[in-house]
């Protein structure tokens, strides 16, 4: 499991899903990409995570992706990309936004994930400094969303990070059951 995370919430994400395989038996390594870099040929599988911010995942998840592109097409693997585009109050803003964005990085990366999961993300308004916490409200008015800033809001579907964990995990075992069988 590797990440890029802009302000953590793509972390928590990365965590939620190594502690849902670590409960079922899996025994996940995870590693933020600002400080490592994996290599993908000491593990079975893969799963990378990034946040999109300006419509672009973060570099360090695009050059790793591109860097091992090959062994990640050749292994199975899962991507999962937290998007404010997914926010809402009532409903997603953009859901389409954030699906187009997971397709271009996947085009410019060349790489052919098993699946994908995009989730919202978080206004962390507590943490910006006082122009970023202006520019995210402005942006949180016209999306219908919050604009309260003396509070942090989340709007990740744990429910569906929770499935994306059980569906790898399942991959996983299934893969490891069909090694063992042609052994």
């Amino acid at each position: 499991m590797a990440y890029g995370t802009g302000e953590g919430q793509t972390a928590h994400v990365a965590h939620a899903i190594a502690d849902r395989l670590r409960e079922r038996g899996d025994s996940p390594y995870v590693a933020d990409l600002q400080h490592e870099n994996p290599n993908p040929d000491e593990f079975a599988g893969a799963v990378i995570g990034g946040s999109a911010h300006a419509a672009k995942f973060q570099v360090e998840v695009r050059e790793y992706v591109k860097r091992h592109v090959d062994r990640l097409n050749g292994m199975p693997s899962w991507f999962f990309g937290v998007s404010l585009s997914e926010a809402g109050r009532q409903s997603p803003v953009d859901p389409e936004n954030a699906g187009n964005q997971i397709a271009a990085f996947l085009a410019e990366t060349g790489w052919a994930p098993r699946s994908q999961l995009s989730v919202a993300g978080a206004l962390k308004y507590r943490e910006y400094n006082v122009l970023k916490r202006f520019v995210m409200k402005h942006i949180a008015r016209k999306a219908d969303s919050d604009t309260d800033t003396s509070r942090d809001w989340e709007y990740t579907n744990w429910e569906q990070v929770e499935q994306f964990a059980d569906l790898i995990g399942a991959a996983m075992r299934s893969a490891e059951t069909l090694q063992l069988s042609t052994t």
